[in-house]
């Protein structure tokens, strides 16, 4: 058999057995009861990420005044989020339908970095990503009260960093 034969099973294998359309008969779909006991033992199998418990509002101006008032010893007992030249707060994106439903969100207060205890904007303050694997809980189409177990990676803004800004070549 040659290799390009081969190819052409391989191929029609993975569309064959591949990831299937959702239908009535037959359908992947569970019951709401069995989804969210999917959903339970997903997060307690991957315990989600850390939730800050703080409301974290501050704003790029008043991490800048705080870092320029405090001394550097309690400076550096503070938090990474707002001991950084690119300080961030959290906020929290829910989802009752994904676990985990709670995923802390990086947002970062400056456009710039601060530097000597003010915003400059000669560098550009940029999130930090990572992808986790969740589960989500989709209605099934042809299925009314029942549904389908999907995992996904989903992108994580886990800080922010100081860099500088890109320039036009």
């Amino acid at each position: 058999m040659s290799w390009t034969s081969l190819k052409m099973i391989s191929l029609g294998s993975l569309l064959l057995f591949g990831e299937r359309p959702l239908c009535a008969g037959g359908s992947p779909c569970v019951s709401e009861n069995e989804a969210n006991q999917r959903l339970e033992r997903f997060h307690k199998n991957r315990p989600g990420p850390w939730v800050p418990r703080k409301d974290h509002r501050t704003t790029c101006e008043d991490v800048a005044r705080l870092l320029e008032s405090e001394d550097v010893a309690s400076q550096l007992k503070g938090e990474h989020m707002t001991r950084s030249v690119s300080p961030w707060r959290y906020r929290i994106d829910s989802n009752i339908n994904r676990s985990p439903a709670e995923i802390p969100m990086a947002e970062c207060l400056c456009k710039g970095c601060i530097l000597e205890h003010k915003e400059t904007h000669d560098y550009n303050s940029v999130s930090v990503t990572t992808h986790i694997k969740v589960l989500y809980k989709i209605p099934c189409p042809d299925d009314p009260g029942k549904y389908l177990m999907k995992h996904e990676y989903f992108e994580v803004s886990v800080g922010c960093i100081c860099v500088e800004p890109k320039r036009s070549s």
